[in-house]
C-alpha cells in the first residue's frame, strides 16, 4: 500500500511539473494539491510532500501571493527535514524555491546550493532534468542582477542539455530560448534576441500554443524587444496583444497582465499617449505594491510612471518615481548592477532640468560606468547617457 502510494504522488507531482512546462496552471495546482494531501501526515512520503508544496508555491509566486508561496516554501523545507531518505529531486526543488521566497538572504547561493544537489544525483536523466531546471533558474537569477554575460552562458549550457535530453521542438528548450532572448535583449545583442524568439514561436506553434498564455509571455518579449531597439510602432501591436490574450488565458488581475499592462504604458508613452499610459498605470501599481512589496518589476512600473510624469512637466513626482524605484533595484540586485541605468539616466534628465547640474552629472557619470563594457558601444541607453552627460559638460 506504501508502495502504491508513493507511487501516485511522484505520478500527480510529475503531472504537475508538465502541467507547468505547458503553462497550464489550473491543472498543475489541482496535481501538486492532490499530491499534497495524499502525502501529508505520512512520514515515509515527507519528501514528496515537500516537492508537492514547493511545486504549490511557485504557482502561488507566479500569481503574486508571496505570502502564500513563502508559507509554502517554508512548509515544504519543514517537511523535507523531516525526511530521513528524500527523493533527490526533493532537496533541489526545495532549494529553487527558498531562493525565491521573499526573505532569503543569499539566492544565488541557494541557486548554487541546488545546482550542486542536481548534479550529484546518480540517476541520469533525472539528473539531467534536474541540472536543466537549474541552470534555467541560474541564468534567470544572473540577467536579474545584470550579469549578463553569465546569464548567456549558463542558459547556453541549459539549452544544450535541454536538446540533447528533449529534443529540439521541446517546451523544456523553447523556455529557456525565451529566457536567452531576454538576456540578449538586455546586452543589446537584438539578433541573438530575435533568433531566439523565432525558434521558440516555431516551437510553440508545432504544440499548438498558438493561443496560450505561453505565446502571450513571447508576445511581450516581442513588444519588448521592439521597444528596446527603438520600433515603437512595431512593439506596440505585440503589447496590446500580450495584455489581451494574457487576460483571456489567466485572467485580467494577474500579476502577469498587470506586468504586461506596465510594458504597455511604456510603449504608449513613447508613442505620445499618455493618458491611456498613465491609466495602465495607476491601475497595475498598487496591485503591484500589495502583491510584490519592494521587487524589481514595481520598480519598472515607477519608473515608466516617472517618465510619464516627466513627459507632463511634473519633475517633482518624476524625480520622487525614479528614485524610489532605484531604491527598490539597489537593493535587489546591488548599488553597481547594470540594471540601474536607464532609471540613472531618467534621474540625471530630471535633475538637469531642475538645475542640480553637479548631481546630475554625477548621476549620468555613474550610470556610464555601469553600462560600459557590459552593453555594446551603441547600446542606445548608453548613448543617451553619453549625450546627456555632454549637454552638462561636452569635453
Amino acid at each position: 500500500m506504501i508502495d502504491g502510494i508513493r507511487s501516485q504522488a511522484l505520478e500527480w507531482i510529475e503531472a504537475g511539473h508538465d502541467a507547468m512546462t505547458r503553462s497550464d496552471d489550473a491543472a498543475a495546482r489541482v496535481h501538486f494539491a492532490d499530491a499534497a494531501a495524499l502525502c501529508e501526515g505520512r512520514s515515509s512520503e515527507s519528501d514528496l510532500h515537500a516537492r508537492a508544496l514547493a511545486g504549490l508555491a511557485q504557482l502561488e509566486r507566479a500569481r503574486g501571493s508571496l505570502t502564500e508561496a513563502d508559507e509554502l516554501a517554508r512548509r515544504a523545507r519543514q517537511a523535507l527535514a523531516e525526511s530521513v531518505d528524500p527523493d533527490p529531486l526533493a532537496a533541489v526543488e526545495v532549494a529553487l524555491e527558498t531562493a525565491d521566497s521573499t526573505g532569503c538572504g543569499d539566492p544565488d547561493a541557494e541557486v548554487r546550493r541546488a545546482l550542486d544537489l542536481a548534479t550529484a544525483i546518480a540517476d541520469g536523466p533525472t539528473r539531467q532534468d534536474a541540472t536543466v531546471r537549474v541552470l534555467r533558474a541560474l541564468g534567470a537569477l544572473q540577467r536579474v542582477h545584470g550579469r549578463y554575460g553569465a546569464a548567456a552562458t549558463t542558459l547556453n549550457e541549459a539549452l544544450a542539455m535541454a536538446t540533447a535530453r528533449f529534443g529540439t521542438s521541446s517546451l523544456e528548450r523553447a523556455g529557456i530560448l525565451n529566457e536567452l532572448g531576454v538576456v540578449s535583449k538586455f546586452a543589446g545583442d537584438w539578433a541573438q534576441a530575435v533568433r531566439c524568439y523565432a525558434e521558440v514561436q516555431v516551437i510553440q506553434d508545432a504544440h499548438g500554443l498558438a493561443d496560450s498564455a505561453d505565446r502571450a509571455t513571447l508576445l511581450h518579449n516581442l513588444g519588448g524587444l521592439e521597444h528596446a531597439r527603438g520600433d515603437l510602432g512595431r512593439a506596440e501591436p505585440f503589447a496590446r496583444q500580450s495584455v489581451e490574450l494574457h487576460a483571456r488565458t489567466l485572467g485580467d488581475d494577474h500579476l502577469t497582465t498587470d506586468l504586461d499592462r506596465v510594458a504597455l504604458a511604456a510603449i504608449l508613452d513613447g508613442r505620445g499617449q499618455r493618458g491611456e499610459a498613465r491609466d495602465l498605470l495607476e491601475t497595475a501599481i498598487p496591485r503591484l505594491r500589495a502583491r510584490l512589496g519592494a521587487h524589481p518589476e514595481l520598480a519598472v512600473a515607477l519608473n515608466n510612471l516617472g517618465a510619464i510624469a516627466q513627459g507632463e512637466g511634473d519633475l517633482e513626482r518624476a524625480e520622487a518615481c525614479y528614485r524610489e524605484a532605484l531604491a527598490i533595484r539597489a537593493q535587489r540586485s546591488g548599488v553597481d548592477s547594470p540594471t540601474l541605468a536607464g532609471t540613472l539616466n531618467n534621474l540625471g534628465t530630471v535633475l538637469r532640468r531642475n538645475g542640480s547640474i553637479e548631481e546630475a552629472a554625477a548621476v549620468y557619470e555613474r550610470a556610464i560606468v555601469l553600462l560600459e563594457g557590459v552593453v555594446p558601444n551603441e547600446h542606445p541607453t548608453l548613448q543617451a547617457l553619453h549625450r546627456n552627460r555632454a549637454r552638462i559638460d561636452p569635453r
